[in-house]
């Protein structure tokens, strides 16, 4: 039996047939479109971690080179501190890829920056040397951020923001596409930063590379903070020793009970000990015998309660002689608790010449004092006289100017304005002995002044015979000319009034030095001075009259027969010059009075006199006066020359009115001397508002100076009160010449 074919019956049909292939074709190709994307993600997932891997290995490397160049740094001294960063920074840089590397230090104030080590890749130009002791200014938005210890991350430098136009600009001279700037940040400052240039192409910075570059930069930070610290630890210690060991004084310190824990080399000298045989000794070991008792109760009870003592003791040296040193001793407080006593002295041994003359000095003391009370005093009263006597001088000089006076009126006049000069000239003696006077200081020639006051005096005192004994390569010294003939004046009056029946007057002038050590007179200041000496053979002082020579209206003269302020004026001439006038003498002996004034090192110019006439004028003028008188009187003067004139009664009222007239003022008469706004403060809050307008300085006196000044920032001339219309007209046309106004008569 044969077996039976099977033909397209309906368990075969074709169709289904067909079908059936084709769904087996897509079940492969989807199965071969699956394993193609099962592929591509295992190569993705094989690619990532090869990414991670090669940033682990990078990130390890890096932390490798970081690691090395730490211990590099921390094992680094002296110049291998500076070879340890350069070594580390071509590590870094090359590692990073980029074109240089390198490292900006500020300057202590931070104003500064220069660029102290650098790294470039072959080719790169280095810019180092260009780039040294450059202004912070420069980098204004760059170094804000530093100093805010931010990371600078600039990865095209062509997309800086607005505000960084600067640094774009300086950026692209040199060529730089992408930057990554860390700053250098110790524990007390901003002391740098490191900065990494790509030049050839863009380049940016993973969060990994930066983490890394910044541990990299603080561990530079720390490390230059410390050898900062180190250099600056050693330099100070240097200087204090050096200092410690060449200074004459006598250096000490002791503990709280009065042993001696260091002395420098001028106390080993002055004792006569070696240090080791001071150190852990008491001081009382070393004094008087009958100052020991007093050692403790009077000397180291002092200091605990008030935390300082000065004296002089009397010590004993190693061969047994005797030295008075003064000295000085603070309380020191130390934070571990063990508190010493820090103190200076100095030999006085030659200075004193006799047990009294510690109590000469303190009388001294107590006199310069003294002197000084007056002096404000005197100094209030005059200035008030002064602007009385203004009130009255500047109504005489209006008076003057108008016509239609009889003979007789113009005669009044004269005599009234000679009885106020006179008044002024006693006011000006007062005010000379209260605040010196100096009112137009110059480098003078002090032997002319010297010729032309002996000559006028011997003319008028032929019984005195005079003689002159004068340097001939004097120094010139910076005063004011009138105020020092009035002092030479006076001191050749007072020689004359010790000379009744006539006799000698010897001037001298000489250079004088005055070291540190040297007590050629007390108070005298170190350096150049140079010295008058006026030498009579009068009749001398005693003990008493010296002590009070220069008291104001002091006079050994009986009552009608002078000031007594010819003297105290000279003393205060002096003094406020920077200078000191010392007197010698012996009852029957004669005196000598010794001017001593600082050189100057300017070279002497010859003055040029006022003019003696009325010139009048066109203009604004701001009168500023606190005295409503003056400002009364002032103001009819100003106009009686033909100026138009606004005032102002202080400060503030002045800053107003010149606000509000502002372009419109050509000349500002100022007060030095007004409450609540002075005319100092006045004076540069007017010149804050307009640079260029001329003020006029007025003033009845100078207060330490101050006039001198203002008068040296741009003030353009001195007017002292009480002024006549003659000395007014004459300093307006000088301001007005000065700043370019005309004036005209």
């Amino acid at each position: 039996m044969s077996p039976r074919i099977h033909g397209p019956g309906p368990e075969s049909d074709p169709r289904q047939t067909s079908q059936s292939t084709d769904d087996a074709v897509a079940d492969n190709a989807s199965i071969a479109l699956d394993n193609v994307d099962l592929y591509d993600r295992f190569q993705r997932e094989l690619d990532a971690r090869k990414e991670v891997q090669v940033a682990l290995e990078r990130r390890v490397r890096l932390e490798r080179i970081i690691n090395q160049f730490s211990l590099d740094l921390i094992q680094a001294e002296g110049t291998d501190l500076d070879r340890a960063i350069e070594k580390g920074m071509a590590t870094i840089g090359s590692f990073s890829g980029v074109d240089r590397a390198y490292l900006f230090l500020f300057s202590n104030d931070a104003t500064r920056m220069t660029n102290t080590h650098e790294w470039c890749a072959p080719g790169i130009i280095p810019q180092k040397n260009r780039l040294q002791n450059l202004s912070a200014d420069l980098f204004p938005w760059w170094v804000a951020r530093l100093r805010d210890r931010k990371v600078i991350h600039i990865p095209t430098v062509a997309a800086l923001p607005p505000e960084a136009d600067a640094e774009r600009e300086i950026l692209a001279v040199q060529g730089i596409r992408s930057v990554l700037v860390v700053p250098l940040s110790s524990e007390k400052r901003i002391e740098g930063f490191v900065g990494f240039d790509a030049v050839s192409r863009e380049q940016a910075w993973s969060e990994e590379d930066i983490g890394g570059l910044s541990t990299a930069a603080n561990l530079i930070a720390s490390v230059i903070a410390r050898s900062r610290s180190e250099r600056e630890r050693k330099r100070s210690e240097r200087r204090y020793r050096e200092l410690f060991d060449s200074i004459n004084d006598l250096i000490y310190t002791h503990d709280m009970n009065g042993r001696f824990t260091t002395v420098n080399p001028a106390m080993t000298k002055a004792f006569g000990y070696d240090a080791v045989e001071l150190l852990g000794r008491p001081v009382v070991d070393f004094m008087a015998e009958k100052h020991r008792p007093r050692f403790g109760p009077e000397y180291l009870d002092r200091l605990q309660q008030n935390g300082s003592a000065e004296g002089v003791s009397l010590y004993f040296t190693k061969d047994g002689r005797k030295i008075h040193v003064e000295y000085q001793s603070t309380l020191v407080r130390s934070e571990s608790g063990e508190d010493f006593i820090s103190g200076i002295g100095r030999d006085i041994s030659e200075r004193i010449q006799a047990d009294g003359k510690i109590q000469q000095l303190q009388a001294e003391m107590l006199q310069a004092q003294k002197m000084e009370a007056i002096g404000t005093l005197a100094g209030g009263i005059a200035h008030d006289f002064n602007n009385l006597m203004m009130g009255i001088q500047g109504r005489i000089s209006l008076i003057q100017m108008e016509d239609g006076k009889s003979a007789a009126c113009g005669a009044h006049l004269k005599e009234m304005e000679a009885c106020v000069q006179s008044a002024v000239d006693l006011t000006r003696q007062l005010l000379g002995f209260a605040r010196g006077g100096r009112y137009e200081v110059r480098s003078a020639d002090l032997n002319r002044l010297v010729k032309i006051g002996t000559e006028i005096f011997g003319r008028t005192r032929k019984e005195i015979a005079i003689q002159l004994d004068l340097s001939v390569d004097l120094w010139p010294a910076a005063v004011d000319s009138g105020q020092i003939e009035q002092v030479l004046l006076n001191l050749y009056v007072n020689a004359w009034q010790s000379m009744p029946g006539g006799g000698k007057l010897l001037v001298a002038t000489e250079n004088v030095t005055v070291a540190e050590t040297d007590l050629v007179v007390p108070g005298l200041k170190p350096g150049n001075h140079v010295r008058i000496t006026v030498t009579d053979t009068g009749v001398g002082m005693d003990e008493s009259t010296r002590n009070r020579l220069f008291e104001p209206f002091f006079t050994t003269r009986e009552m009608g027969r002078g000031t007594g302020l010819g003297l105290a004026s000279a003393y205060g001439i002096v003094k406020h010059h920077g200078g000191i006038i010392h007197v010698d003498s012996v009852k029957g002996r004669g005196s000598v009075f010794s001017v001593y004034l600082p050189a100057h090192a300017v070279p002497v110019r010859a003055s040029v006199p006022p003019p003696d006439k009325i010139v009048r004028g066109k203009g604004l003028v701001l009168l500023v006066d606190d005295e409503e008188l003056i400002l009364d009187v002032g103001e009819q003067m100003v106009r009686a020359l033909g100026y138009e004139v606004i005032t102002a009664s202080g400060g503030q009222e002045a800053l107003r009115r010149f606000e509000a007239e502002k372009g419109k003022i050509d000349l500002v008469i100022l007060d030095m001397i007004m409450p609540q706004m002075s005319g100092e403060e006045t004076f540069d809050r007017l010149k804050a508002m307009d640079p260029s307008f001329s003020v006029l300085l007025s003033s009845g006196y100078s207060v330490d100076g101050k006039a001198q000044e203002i008068l040296d920032r741009g003030c353009r001339g001195f007017l002292q009160k009480p002024f006549s219309l003659k000395a007014l007209s004459a300093k307006i046309e000088e301001a007005m010449g000065e700043s370019g106004t005309r004036t005209g008569g």
